[in-house]
């Protein structure tokens, strides 16, 4: 029996594992020359220096910034190290799940999301609030703020936050959901 029955499939599967394991290759050496560099500056991230990089130093990050992924090859130690590499900036209206403070571990999922501040008007009580940009809904939920299912919002649950500037929660009190649906 005949493994390649032909030279010219021979050499199509030999450039496509070729074409692989040079992409494994690039993707060790810049994962040990990220463990390895130098002290000092590059841009405005602070680098460290490893006496030698090693595979137990580097951990398999999911950043996931406004929706888009990227994985990151990280051997820092902290959510704000990893912001500072990755080039996020801080900005006051951003939300960062879990904490800035928080220790990195090997394939930790990081969220950002820009967040938005909406006029909110509910309980009796007119107060801004920062909610994550997505669905209104979800982003209620995130912040805190319980909604039952007759409560009546005069924005729809699905609309986009970063389409409403103010909201106004009127809450509906269980009897009268209940005598709504008999």
């Amino acid at each position: 029996m005949k493994l390649f029955p032909e030279k010219r499939q021979f050499v199509k599967h030999f450039c496509a594992m070729s074409a692989v394991i040079l992409m494994m290759c690039s993707s060790l050496s810049a994962a040990a020359a990220m463990a390895n560099v130098t002290t000092g500056d590059v841009g405005d991230v602070s680098v460290q220096k490893t006496a030698k990089p090693s595979a137990s130093n580097i951990k398999r990050v999911i950043l996931d910034v406004n929706g888009e992924q990227s994985t990151i090859l990280f051997t820092g130690d902290t959510v704000e190290e990893l912001l500072r590499f990755a080039h996020i900036e801080e900005k006051e209206d951003r939300i960062v799940f879990p904490d800035v403070s928080s220790q990195v571990t090997p394939f930790m999922a990081v969220t950002v999301r820009d967040a938005k501040q909406i006029r909110l008007t509910a309980d009796g009580k007119t107060r801004t609030v920062k909610l994550v940009c997505g669905r209104l809904d979800d982003a209620l939920r995130l912040a805190g703020i319980p909604l039952s299912d007759g409560d009546i919002l005069s924005e729809r649950r699905d609309a986009q936050v970063a389409d409403i500037d103010s909201l106004t929660i009127r809450r509906v009190p269980y009897e009268e959901t209940q005598a709504d649906r008999k």
